[in-house]
């Protein structure tokens, strides 16, 4: 059954992102071809005279048995006045190819652009493998290692261009029918200089309310060894939302 999701209640605290959990955000069926979902929310605080909006924009197709392509779209800008408080976006683009039952190729290619960390745009390239070691009905683990080329443009002087490890574990966790837990955690360390790295982990919990409501919260924390001086090293962010589904 196809599905489009639409974000009705948001709150967001310090989202600073630059990994993007893609575990969080694949669709895990054997009959849908094509399934995905669209979230926005604009967000007014008269008190401070901030603007914040936020849209993403996910498609997962799937073209038989062995060949899986994700499409994911984020934006986040906050605005206080004139000001450009925080500015976010992403676009991210993964194939799959079943290799086995299984090990199954990965590529990916995405762009990333964050005011706040001071990155007017970033492209990673990767490809690597991702192994399924448990997988039934209740739960399924899995487990990506990929390597990433990292190219910056006029972003600060801090980042480099480099190639990255792209190391992932991701634990899902089916309760009953309408209740979902997923865990993804992501080490992304420069190849030849491992004191150079960033990581995550998020926990996301789905509970479907009723066949066209869900609520949604997630808490992730973010590290990163390096970064400018006026940017903070690591950051905590928790996501609340309530979403109509049909």
């Amino acid at each position: 059954m196809k599905y489009l999701t639409i974000l009705l209640i948001f709150v967001s605290f310090n989202l600073k992102s630059q990994i993007v959990n893609i575990e969080g955000n694949r669709f895990y069926n054997d009959t849908n071809k094509v399934t995905g979902f669209i979230k926005g929310n604009l967000f007014i605080n008269q008190s401070t005279n901030s603007l914040s909006l936020n849209s993403n924009i996910h498609v997962q197709i799937k073209q038989d048995s062995n060949r899986l392509y994700l499409f994911l779209f984020d934006l986040n800008d906050i605005k206080s006045g004139n000001s450009i408080i925080d500015n976010y976006r992403i676009e991210h683009f993964r194939f799959n190819y079943k290799l086995s039952k299984f090990i199954t190729d990965e590529f990916f290619i995405q762009e990333l652009h964050n005011n706040y960390l001071q990155i007017d745009s970033r492209i990673n390239i990767g490809e690597g493998i991702r192994i399924k070691y448990l997988s039934n009905k209740s739960y399924k683990i899995y487990n990506g290692f990929l390597i990433m080329k990292e190219n910056y443009l006029n972003s600060n002087s801090i980042y480099k261009n480099c190639f990255r490890y792209d190391l992932y574990i991701s634990f899902n966790f089916k309760i009953d029918s309408a209740i979902f837990i997923v865990n993804t955690t992501y080490y992304q360390p420069i190849i030849n200089d491992i004191f150079n790295y960033r990581i995550s982990d998020e926990l996301s919990l789905d509970i479907k309310i009723s066949k066209h409501f869900m609520f949604e919260e997630s808490i992730c924390y973010i590290f990163q060894s390096i970064s400018p001086k006026e940017v903070k090293n690591k950051f905590l962010t928790n996501k609340v939302s309530f979403a109509f589904l049909f």
